[in-house]
């Protein structure tokens, strides 16, 4: 069969070098011919040794090596080239002497086998290989050892629907397996080690599935894919080579990395170059030279749940790319940073675990418009979060403890919003700013750091700081110093801090402290600045008198330290603990297995946190809204009985207030057991009940006779209603009792007995029993008589 083959020049390299290729003859450009004489090979005769000589079949139909050729030839395997009987070469020895391919098949569409083969020495020309497919589809190539050949060992090149899997293919002076312009083939478990260059090169082709493969100490890269597209990549291993362990390069877009390994490669475990679209997901990448995973110009990347640990530089590094999203990854150990991003914007970093990395956890430089959520920053020799010149972008959620520098660290930060972050025992800082601006720092809680909660330094104006908890810090709460001014500072939290609750340095003006609580500092304030205006603070030592109960001192706090002579005129009052109003659940309320629903009201001008416990405070729930459920997993884990619920409610003071109720759980239905009547008993009058029915929180009961269409509610024992009774049919009667515990728990039980009319059998058996007792004892009596008025012998 003859078909022609449009080569994209853009879509790779090599194929330009094609032309040059030795025994191609390039009839036109785009499309191409392959001439009889392509590949030819001196001989196909097999050498006494017992060494094949190369083999080489084109199946064009004007060829004269064709498959028809091939089945007349002694190392012929068999088969008539089906799905179901493919043509078989198996078992060969092929030696190619230096200067040509050991095995070339080429324009076949007929299904064939190539297994068990051993090829080395083919030649040097461009693509001259062990095994060389071109224009093939519907091929096997199992099982063969394609080493120590002077360019490839397997080179695919043209060909879609092919297998090559179990091969071994070392020691090669290019590549060990190829793909070129290919596409739908199967590259599995084979081993690709110890090649001059790469294990396995994939360029220009798409859709191909490689997995299980193994590319070890090659002199290039362990995987590589150039201008490859929509390629599943998944299970392979990428160690000790030369460059990394897979290479992304040239527009290789759409393609998924999945489950592979890249360990002790000599520059990156995965490196992405100008490539997007691509997936990297449960990649393990440890002990590389350079970085895990390094994406350079490359956006759209995501990256799920690997695993980098202990590269020389980082776990992950990007410079120039953009709109990636990085998530759940693991980055432990890396010399530099866990992960780092230079000059690209809108990327998302979320999940991540960066832990004891040389640097920082996270760096970002350059970078705009980027998410940072809701990730575990630690024990790093520098920074939990470092940025530089980054603006608009989002840090949420993140805890960043035990860092050698600060939490968080940012240099010419603009216009970023940190909230919900965790902060604590970092070497200097929990968040240090400089040269940074117009920026929200809201709701963070930066505790037990070795100097400060929060610092700004050098020009950092027009900052909002709120909501914040800064507490048990070795200097200060929150730090100013040297030409900060404009920046708001209200409703946060100064507690238990060593030095200062805030200290504000010379020449850092027109700042506006408000509605701030202090409480038990070494000194709660101190202002060298000018022009800051101190107003409406709760100060833990000056929270009485309020005369007028409008909620502010009589008397201006005047204990604010410094040159600048600070005054809070109106200090907050002392106005007592929460109020505590529980609305619902009721007192004894019982619930299944359903978790109760809550609703309460809680007044305080400065209310701080609100929680409940159902254990004594072993295990405590906050909560934030007024009303709710309660944690169905804790209750899920309750046994039935009775609970003690208690609301708290903390202010900004410190006061804590608390009210409780009791309340059931109750998982069990009623139980039921019916004394009286039994199955047995006939009735003609009304009968009487007896049932025993055992629920702590029983409900209701009662009965019915037509099977609950109407039914007939009882407290205690007694006798079927009359009227029903009497107006029931004679037969076989049914009655179901029925109870109910407060949940809703419903449970039922039945017996059938008899109605009859007349005498009721019972008393007929007394009577009949009666009258013949009777009678015979009338008999008896006649009988006696009569002997005594016989005349007595003498």
């Amino acid at each position: 069969m003859y078909e022609k083959i449009k080569i994209n020049k853009n879509k790779i390299k090599f194929l330009f070098a094609l032309i040059l290729l030795i025994g191609f003859n390039f009839i036109s450009y785009p499309s191409f011919q392959v001439s009889k004489s392509s590949f030819d090979q001196d001989s196909n005769e097999i050498k006494s040794s017992g060494t094949c000589s190369p083999i080489s079949i084109d199946d064009l139909p004007s060829s004269l090596n064709n498959w028809s050729w091939a089945e007349t030839q002694t190392w012929f395997g068999g088969g008539s080239g089906t799905p179901s009987d493919p043509y078989i070469l198996e078992d060969l020895i092929i030696d190619g002497g230096g200067t040509s391919n050991c095995i070339l098949i080429q324009n076949s569409f007929k299904h064939f086998i190539i297994r068990n083969c051993t090829v080395f020495n083919s030649g040097t020309v461009l693509f001259a290989s062990g095994i060389l497919l071109f224009n093939v589809t519907n091929s096997q190539i199992i099982g063969n050892n394609a080493s120590n050949n002077q360019f490839m060992g397997i080179s695919v090149l043209a060909s879609n629907y092919n297998v090559i899997s179990g091969n071994i293919a070392n020691n090669n002076t290019n590549y060990g397996i190829t793909l070129g312009d290919s596409h739908n083939n199967s590259v599995s478990e084979n081993i690709a080690n110890e090649n001059l260059d790469h294990g396995i090169y994939v360029g220009g082709s798409q859709d191909n599935t490689i997995f299980d493969n193994y590319a070890i100490k090659n002199g290039g890269y362990g995987i590589r894919l150039e201008q490859a597209t929509f390629n599943f990549v998944s299970g392979n291993t990428a160690s000790n080579n030369t460059n990394s362990g897979f290479y992304l390069l040239d527009s290789s877009n759409n393609n998924t990395l999945f489950e592979n390994y890249a360990y002790y490669n000599g520059n990156n475990g995965i490196y992405c170059v100008d490539s997007v679209n691509n997936v990297i997901e449960n990649t393990v990448a440890h002990y590389n030279k350079h970085n895990g995973i390094y994406l350079q110009n490359s956006n759209d990347t995501i990256i799920i749940d690997n695993e980098l640990s202990d590269s020389i530089e980082n776990g992950i590094k990007m410079e120039g790319s953009y709109e990636n999203w990085i998530e759940g990854t693991t980055a432990l150990d890396n010399g530099f940073n866990g992960i780092y991003s230079g000059w690209g914007n809108f990327n998302t970093f979320r999940d991540t675990i960066a832990l004891r990395n040389g640097h920082n956890g996270i760096y970002l430089q350059y970078n705009d418009e980027c998410s940072i959520l809701e990730n575990h920053l630690s024990n790093s020799t520098e920074n939990g979060l470092k940025m530089d010149y980054c603006t608009d972008n989002w840090i949420e959620g993140t805890i960043a403890n035990d860092n050698i520098y600060n939490g968080i660290y940012g240099f010419v930060i603009i216009n970023t919003l940190i909230e919900d972050t965790s902060a604590s025992n970092n070497g200097h800082n929990g968040i240090f700013l400089q040269w940074s601006e117009d920026n929200t720092i809201i709701n963070n809680i930066l505790y037990d750091n070795i100097e400060n909660g929060l610092k700004f330094e050098l020009l950092c104006p027009n900052n909002l700081v709120y909501g914040n908890i800064l507490r048990i810090n070795g200097f200060n709460g929150l730090l100013i110093e040297v030409d900060c001014d404009y920046n708001l500072i209200y409703d946060n939290l100064l507690d238990s801090n060593t030095d200062k609750g805030i200290s504000i340095g010379s020449g850092c003006d027109d700042n506006l402290i408000y509605s701030n609580f202090f409480l038990e500092n070494g000194i709660h304030a101190l202002d060298h600045g000018s022009n800051n205006a101190w107003v409406g603070n709760y100060w833990d030592n000056w929270t009485t008198p309020d005369s007028d109960h409008n909620g502010i001192v009589d008397i201006p706090y005047s204990f604010i330290v410094g040159s600048a002579g600070s005054i809070d005129y109106v200090p907050i009052a002392e106005d007592g603990e929460p109020w505590i109003l529980i609305n619902y659940p009721n007192n004894h309320d019982v619930y299944g297995i359903n978790p109760p629903y809550y609703s309460v009201t809680i007044i305080d001008d400065y209310l701080s946190e609100m929680w409940y416990t159902l254990d004594d405070g072993l295990n405590n729930f906050t909560f934030t809204e007024f009303s709710g459920n309660i944690d169905k997993s804790t209750w899920d884990l309750l046994p039935d009985g009775t609970y003690t619920l208690i609301f708290y409610a903390s202010d900004k003071a410190g006061n804590v207030a608390f009210k409780e109720i009791n309340i059931k759980k109750d998982t069990v239905a009623p139980t039921i057991n019916i004394i009286s009547p039994v199955s047995t008993d006939i009735f003609i009058s009304v009968p009487s009940f007896i049932v025993k029915i055992l629920d702590a929180n029983l409900d209701a009961m009662w009965y019915s006779l037509d099977g609950g269409l109407t039914n007939y509610t009882f407290n205690s024992n007694g006798t079927i209603n009359q009227a029903v009774w009497g107006a029931l049919p004679e037969g076989q009667v049914t009655i179901t009792f029925y109870a109910k515990d407060l949940v809703g728990h419903l449970s039922y039980a039945n017996v059938s007995f008899s109605k009859t009319s007349g005498v009721d059998p019972i008393i007929m058996i007394i009577i009949i029993g009666s009258t013949i007792g009777g009678v015979v004892v009338i008999i008896g009596l006649l009988m006696y008589l009569r002997k005594r008025r016989k005349p007595g012998k003498e």
